[in-house]
């Protein structure tokens, strides 16, 4: 499951992304071990022009407490082969939710594949996303190299049932407040639909729907 809004970037712009997130993974596994080990100075991870993870103290919680609550209920309302995706408005920045079932649910937040080169994710970023539950991408986008069935190109969770729906929609708002840089729901806009195109509305998030 990916959103492929990414503004229109050639394979090769996109590769060099790719690598790169690929790169972040990798020395964020080596810092670990090395911190584990007695290591020193583990090789850097390259820095990015972003927007920065913000401190959960510059947060305003009380703007997303009820957004929070209306994504819950909106995730356990979605049915099997239906698909939710929360984005910021005017960017690719985005989570997004897929019901499978007797599966379970899965999510996905952006990485820096879906972006442009200069706003991909910068460290502090990329840390966020792992200290808050996100797996951190495994494949490369299809059509530029490998893809296998499991893992993905984006930070993703696979949560077996039962879902704890008001756990995801808190890792969700999280995701978007505190790394992503929304400053508020009336930021957001969302898209539904069925896995054969068909819309779905959600008027109960609160949030515009984005134009398709």
């Amino acid at each position: 499951m990916t959103n492929e809004n990414a503004g229109g970037s050639p394979k090769e712009t996109a590769s060099r992304i790719a690598a790169r997130a690929i790169a972040q993974a990798a020395a964020s596994s080596a810092r670990e071990t090395g911190s584990s080990t007695g290591a020193k100075n583990p090789t850097p991870m390259r820095k990015s022009r972003s927007r920065r993870a913000k401190d959960p103290t510059e947060i305003d919680w009380n703007l997303w407490h009820d957004f929070t609550q209306r994504l819950s209920l909106a995730l356990h309302a979605l049915d099997e082969e239906e698909f939710l995706i929360v984005s910021i408005r005017g960017t690719n920045l985005y989570v997004q939710f897929s019901e499978q079932g007797l599966l379970g649910m899965r999510a996905e937040a952006t990485s820096s594949y879906y972006l442009p080169e200069h706003e991909t994710l910068d460290d502090r970023q990329h840390a966020a996303l792992l200290r808050l539950g996100w797996r951190a991408p495994t494949n490369l986008p299809e059509g530029i190299g490998p893809h296998e069935t499991e893992g993905s190109p984006n930070y993703f969770v696979e949560i077996e049932p039962p879902v704890e729906h008001d756990r995801l929609a808190v890792q969700a708002v999280a995701t978007l407040a505190l790394v992503f840089g929304a400053t508020g729901p009336d930021r957001l806009e969302y898209q539904a639909f069925v896995e054969d195109g068909t819309q779905i509305l959600f008027p109960e998030l609160g949030i515009a729907e984005a134009e398709r």
